[in-house]
């Protein structure tokens, strides 16, 4: 589950109303809302992205997927694919044509250099963005260190200062990793 402004509901079903612009919804009325532009869904190929689609989608929100193998993807039938690398913002202009919305979930760490360049590139053609972001970053910028919560604290600072409008979502944990650790906790 997440946390958006003290509410705790599914991952997608909080992505899905952050997105729409209402996180004060129930996670049922945030799955029936449907959006009036186009969502950019980055990750979408993922456990987290994809379910964002999905969830986009049922309600028929317009949605495009970004991911980096275009090719090899399969995503429902109303949603557009479209290539490009979140650690090289000049590959992005084409999927974030016309978008009024991003789902960003970002390579932390391996592309931690382009994320300043990334961040602008995404702002110079949306308003709003939501960014899955980890439960371990300080609203403090003085207290992040380093690893994978200081690189999401990076681009959270980045995103603050874009101009754009942003909601983060830090979940604390996520129940598809879970599976993961099966076969080393199996009697």
């Amino acid at each position: 589950a997440s946390r958006v402004a003290g509410r705790s509901a599914p991952c997608g079903t909080v992505v899905v109303a952050c997105l729409l612009r209402d996180a004060f919804v129930s996670p049922q009325e945030a799955v029936l809302m449907a959006t009036t532009g186009t969502v950019l869904c980055t990750g979408a190929t993922g456990k987290r992205g994809g379910q964002v689609v999905v969830q986009l989608v049922g309600p028929g929100a317009v949605v495009r997927a970004r991911t980096r193998k275009p090719d090899a993807t399969a995503p429902p039938d109303s949603v557009e694919v479209v290539g490009g690398d979140l650690s090289d913002a000049d590959t992005l202009d084409t999927a974030l044509e016309g978008v009024d919305a991003v789902f960003l979930v970002f390579p932390t760490l391996q592309a931690d250099d382009a994320a300043p360049a990334v961040i602008a590139k995404i702002a110079e053609h949306v308003g709003r963005v939501v960014y899955l972001s980890a439960a371990g970053v300080a609203d403090n910028p003085n207290e992040n260190a380093g690893g994978i919560i200081g690189s999401h604290a990076r681009v959270e600072r980045l995103i603050e200062q874009s101009g754009m409008e942003w909601p983060f979502l830090r979940p604390s944990g996520v129940a598809a990793n879970t599976l993961g650790w099966a076969a080393q906790i199996s009697p």
